[in-house]
């Protein structure tokens, strides 16, 4: 990584959480995807069998801490 890309890292890891999260769903945004259609399908699909007590989900914390151990 650049060291502009590591400043840039280093700011964004340092703003809180709320505000990560608001920056990487604008990253995310701009990212081209070509299957956007079935991603927006899927979501709504999850989306439902969550409203209909079909799957509890689990707190953010959770997927975050998962999240992090894919990476590792």
């Amino acid at each position: 990584m650049t060291e502009s890309k590591n400043a840039v890292l280093e700011a964004a890891l340092a703003l809180p959480i709320s505000e990560r999260v608001e920056l990487a769903n604008t990253l995310y945004e701009s990212l081209p995807l070509e299957d956007d259609d079935l991603l927006v399908a899927e979501l709504d699909c999850r989306l439902e069998e969550h409203i209909r007590g079909r799957d509890p989900g689990v707190p953010v914390e959770q997927m975050f801490r998962q999240l992090r151990e894919r990476r590792t």
